[in-house]
């Protein structure tokens, strides 16, 4: 029993002991030192929160605040790189407008200065044809009333008559001039050959065929020249005259120069002529039986009779006479006969002389001494030959070329072609283009102060 009291007694005191350590955890601590109060006092963790938020807060506000300061560092060097940008973009695009403008300026003003030279060309042009028209009407005016006055003059019998012709003269000059006034604007070097043919034919209608040539001897135009040859077969011998000095263009004493000179070159003989009738039976049987037919039309042709029969048989088949002994007999005789000679030398300066000027002014030679050349050249063949190779070494004096410069070129390639003929009698002829060089060389382009009798024949 005693045990079983012990025991629980024993119990009882572990059980105290147990509840007073728990009593003890449980109960409030014991009083510590003053820093460890201070430590443990709630005011002790607000200040330390306060100051950790502060300096934490102060960090932080620096480290923003130069982070933002390096921002607005970086975002005013952007701002300035940019704006510095904007004006060098701003300066170079000035620039390049300036240089724009000035070269708009210079195209401008280099626009302008054609414009100004193209308007004064016109200009000039305008009053280049403006002279050319106002001459060529004063020209009809003065030719007009020339013949007027010598109207008036042949018609000075008969007063009464010769003022109601005047009047009637009068009107017909004004209408004469009004229709002048119409075409002379169309004989003008801008229009076309064609044009101009018209214009010349019109005004030969209006004013007569010998104003009309001394008109076109005047202008000198290839479509004026179209008027003379149209006259050259006239009745009229005054207008044929005409006609031929209007084609030649140069003088008769300067054409029968030129004529003496082939002649002398032929037959020693500055009056004779250098047509053969046998060599042209062969080679020219058409300008034969023409000669032939001018030599009968003349009143003291002494054999015209014997001709006649040949002339049908020369204009169908002259082959037929090439060996006929009577024909060929007959053509040895009439060579003495002075009607044959003015034959001759008429188809010579007529015909013959045609064909070789209208040669020459295809080529723009104008000059007495190329003609000669040129005739020369028709009298013993190569003209073609030679005239090529010479357009093709320098082109043609139509086409800009110096005439002088031509001529020599011309007369040294026939030298040339002389020097190296096939034919050794040929080569003979070379004195021939020796004679017109050195004239050439002279710078006598027109014949003149030569005495043609002493020409050197090289013979």
């Amino acid at each position: 029993m005693r045990k079983r009291t012990n025991s629980r007694s024993k119990a009882l005191i572990d059980d105290e002991i147990l509840k007073s350590r728990v009593r003890e955890m449980t109960s409030e601590p014991k009083s510590s030192s003053k820093a460890g109060k201070i430590l443990t006092h709630p005011l002790t963790t607000l200040i330390a929160g306060f100051i950790l938020t502060v300096v934490l807060g102060g960090y932080v506000s620096a480290r923003y605040t130069e982070w933002q300061k390096q921002q607005d560092d970086t975002r005013q060097k952007n701002q300035l790189d940019l704006l510095d940008k904007q004006k060098k973009d701003s300066d170079e695009l000035n620039q390049s407008r300036q240089k724009d403008l000035i070269k708009l300026q210079d195209d401008n003003h280099k626009q302008s200065l054609e414009l100004q030279a193209q308007k004064t060309r016109e200009q000039k042009e305008i009053d280049n044809n403006s002279n050319r028209y106002a001459t060529d009407l004063e020209f009809f005016r003065s030719e007009l009333q020339r013949k007027a006055q010598e109207r008036s003059a042949r018609q000075q019998k008969d007063i009464d008559y010769l003022r109601n012709q005047f009047n009637i003269d009068k009107d017909r000059e004004l209408n004469q001039i009004k229709l002048l006034e119409t075409y002379l604007p169309y004989t003008l070097p801008d229009k076309s050959f064609e044009i101009r043919d018209m214009a010349y034919r019109m005004i030969a209608r209006i004013v007569g065929p010998e104003i009309a040539l001394t008109f076109a001897a005047f202008k000198s135009d290839s479509a004026a020249m179209q008027i003379a040859q149209s006259y050259l077969n006239s009745s009229d011998p005054n207008l044929r005259e005409i006609a031929r000095n209007t084609l030649n263009r140069i003088s008769e004493e300067q054409v029968k120069r030129i004529l003496a000179v082939i002649s002398i070159f032929e037959t020693a003989d500055a009056s004779g002529s250098f047509i053969d009738l046998k060599f042209f039976l062969t080679s020219r049987p058409r300008e034969l039986l023409k000669i032939l037919e001018n030599y009968s039309k003349l009143p003291n042709a002494a054999l015209k009779n014997d001709f006649n029969p040949y002339l049908k048989i020369l204009r169908q088949n002259p082959q037929e006479l090439r060996n006929n002994a009577s024909f060929l007999e007959l053509l040895d005789r009439v060579d003495d006969d002075t009607a044959m000679l003015k034959a001759k030398k008429d188809f010579e300066r007529d015909d013959f002389f045609k064909e070789v000027f209208e040669k020459a002014n295809e080529l723009g030679i104008h000059t007495v001494l190329g003609i000669a050349a040129i005739y020369d050249s028709f009298v013993h063949g190569g003209f073609e030959v030679l005239k090529n190779k010479t357009t093709e070494e320098i082109g043609s004096p139509l086409s800009g070329t110096d005439e002088k410069t031509w001529i020599k070129t011309y007369l040294k390639n026939r030298i040339e072609w002389f020097s190296n003929h096939r034919i050794p009698i040929m080569r003979r002829l070379v004195y021939r283009p020796n004679f017109f060089l050195n004239l050439a060389e002279k710078e006598k382009w027109d014949l003149t102060g030569q005495d043609i009798k002493s020409i050197e024949l090289g013979r």
